[in-house]
């Protein structure tokens, strides 16, 4: 019979204050056990952390790691970590009861016009109708838009147009289709809005289809519009990149909007507003004509603000640091002497 001082001593570290997860992300549990042998297991009927696919860690470490995909919003699961000791049978237990977060239910998306002219049409983008549990409002809002093929089928991509918003309303220019990827044909938008409650709990909807036709686009003023203020800068860089994608763009217009992502890139300071500036700055270097200076200027700036936010404390995902190395290559590839270039 196993004596108490040989029972390990198991110990699963908190969540957090509440133990509420959310479906989005994977679940990381910390154990401790002054035995080294470990074993975890669910006492929740329904998931088994032995099943392929459940776990990212396996089960017979220190560390835990539930695939967050694998769990249902608004249930809660009891995990259990055994210990047994190495010298005997006995055996220490310690066990953590966490909640799946309800995610946000019920949104709708409206886009007013309905249709219209890409860069020139001002939409109103209103989402509504939302809900969530009573202690995690107010929300927040991402906007983003993808593109329909001719069949009526979305494309995977998506784009931002905007950071994260307060209010439920975007006032914005939507851009055509670009031909590398619709090639010339008639194209639609799908506009999509993400509510994310106080807990961080998110949900997506879209709107209707949206059909952007193409006609001739006054850049100098929506480049006016821009300098007045009338976009944020995250915003203002996602319209100059779709000003860059217009059919039969002029090499002066693109260097007139390569200045103005210059210019609004130095207030970005999100992944999002970064991943979009790489993205407009590739979209322009990928042009003949344009002052390779400037791009260069343009990089350097987001290369800057990229390294302001991770000392902040913040994270830079691996995609946007992509975006911003296929920056550099396009740039370096499409300049006739980057050597002279770079030197200044």
């Amino acid at each position: 019979t196993p004596v108490n001082a040989d029972v390990p001593t198991v110990v699963i570290q908190p969540l957090n204050s509440n133990n509420i997860v959310l479906s989005s992300q994977n679940v990381v549990l910390y154990g401790y056990s002054s035995s080294p042998n470990y074993m975890w297991s669910s006492l929740t009927s329904g998931l088994n952390l032995e099943t392929s696919g459940t776990t990212a860690s396996g089960t017979s470490s220190s560390v835990l790691v539930i695939i967050g995909s694998k769990l249902t919003p608004g249930q809660s699961y009891t995990i259990q970590l055994s210990s047994q000791s190495p010298t005997s049978s006995a055996i220490g237990r310690s066990q953590i009861t966490f909640t799946v977060a309800l995610n946000p239910t019920g949104g709708l998306v409206q886009v007013d016009p309905v249709s219209g002219a890409a860069m020139s049409t001002r939409f109103t983008i209103r989402t509504s109708g939302w809900t969530t549990q009573p202690n995690y409002y107010p929300f927040t809002y991402v906007m983003s838009y993808g593109y329909v093929n001719s069949v009526g089928v979305p494309y995977p991509q998506s784009y931002p147009l905007s950071d994260s918003l307060t209010v439920p309303t975007l006032a914005t220019l939507l851009p055509s289709c670009p031909d590398s990827l619709c090639h010339g044909a008639a194209s639609s938008l799908v506009v999509y809005v993400t509510a994310i409650n106080l807990i961080g709990a998110s949900a997506t909807a879209n709107s209707n289809f949206v059909p952007i036709t193409v006609v001739a686009v006054d850049v100098g003023a929506i480049i006016d519009d821009i300098q007045s203020g009338t976009y944020d800068p995250t915003q203002a860089i996602q319209i100059l990149t779709g000003l860059a994608t217009t059919p039969n763009i002029t090499t002066d217009a693109l260097n007139l909007i390569l200045n103005q992502v210059i210019a609004n890139s130095q207030a970005v300071n999100t992944d999002r507003s970064i991943a979009l500036t790489a993205q407009a700055i590739n979209t322009v270097g990928s042009s003949t004509g344009v002052n390779s200076t400037n791009l260069l200027l343009a990089l350097s700036n987001l290369i800057g603000q990229t390294s302001a936010v991770v000392s902040n404390g913040n994270s830079v995902s691996t995609e946007t640091l992509n975006t911003i190395t296929d920056s550099l290559s396009n740039i370096i590839s499409n300049t006739p002497n980057p050597d002279a270039d770079l030197l200044g």
